[in-house]
């Protein structure tokens, strides 16, 4: 099964960092800070589980937030992926 997610990424210490910044009502259309990835469960082993769009969602996530295990625990912000998250916005099925 093939979906489309929406994402984006969030730094937690910068007030000026663009995605931080966005309200209003038309933020997601043409937005270049949203990245699209296309997925398939069949051929991706890290989502090759997942049911729905809740289970893409969740892993997809845990897998870019946790790059570092437990590490991240131990040192917030000071591993691999530093001071930014990953957000999906949406997930769509294909």
């Amino acid at each position: 099964m093939k979906y489309k997610v929406y994402s984006c990424s969030f730094n937690l210490t910068d007030t000026n960092y663009s995605m931080n910044k966005m309200q209003g009502d038309n933020v997601l259309k043409e937005n270049p800070q949203i990245r699209t990835q296309i997925v398939d469960t069949k051929t991706n082993n890290l989502l090759k589980n997942c049911k729905n769009e809740f289970d893409i969602e969740d892993q997809y996530e845990h897998f870019w937030n946790r790059l570092n295990g437990e590490n991240e625990l131990k040192t917030p912000y000071q591993t691999t992926n530093k001071f930014e998250k990953v957000k999906v916005i949406r997930v769509v099925k294909l």
